[in-house]
């Protein structure tokens, strides 16, 4: 997919990941709440082009500031939606609209609790196959700053996935290019521990 890696969007092999298991569960449907600079969002734009519902883009972006550089960035395409509101009460109105299609949902805001409160209203419809949670960084597991991936961990009756997985880091590392090898700081890059984790890291999350 190779994509420009911008400050605050995810990383490639992330991207990946999503993209993987997304057409695993055939989705007609990318929701994602929180755009910030428009990196991720322009993935799922390159990738996701199949249109299969009528009057719906194969992609849905939400986010409470639509920043300009977002708005720039992602102009030229026609198979999107943007929408600026509040993402915890407009996904679950989106959702319980559209009950003919496999939804995979992408969360980078809100983050922490908020987010993965979200997820968890998310996967609660049928439709929703997938649900992926960023900034899961084990470096800062017993921290403030992951209390979204300790409140994951206990979740039950559902498959997890985090992309610092030692053998998929091994594997896919390399659509990162340069960051993959860049020293170890507060975005945990390749030069890391196992122990402290790789990259923000992407949380996915299926039903059984």
């Amino acid at each position: 997919m190779p994509n420009e890696k911008i400050s605050k969007g995810i990383l490639n092999s992330e991207a990946f990941a999503f993209c993987a298991l997304s057409d695993f569960f055939k989705a007609d449907l990318i929701i994602e709440s929180g755009i910030c600079n428009g990196g991720s969002t322009e993935i799922w734009c390159k990738y996701f082009t199949k249109r299969t519902m009528m009057n719906i883009p194969p992609v849905i972006a939400i986010d409470i500031d639509l920043l300009p550089k977002a708005i720039n960035r992602l102009v030229s395409y026609n198979n999107i939606q943007l929408i600026k509101g509040d993402s915890t009460q407009i996904i679950p109105n989106i959702i319980k609209e559209i009950t003919n299609a496999n939804i995979s949902v992408f969360i980078d805001g809100p983050k922490n609790q908020a987010g993965v409160k979200l997820a968890q209203i998310c996967l609660e419809f049928p439709q929703v196959k997938l649900v992926a949670v960023h900034d899961m960084c084990r470096i800062f597991y017993n921290t403030q700053y992951c209390i979204g991936r300790q409140l994951i961990d206990k979740w039950s009756g559902v498959h997890k996935f985090y992309t610092d997985n030692s053998d998929f880091v091994f594997e896919y590392k390399k659509l990162d290019g340069s960051f993959a090898d860049t020293p170890c700081d507060k975005y945990i890059y390749g030069s890391c521990t196992e122990k402290q984790g790789y990259g923000p890291t992407l949380g996915l999350v299926w039903k059984g």
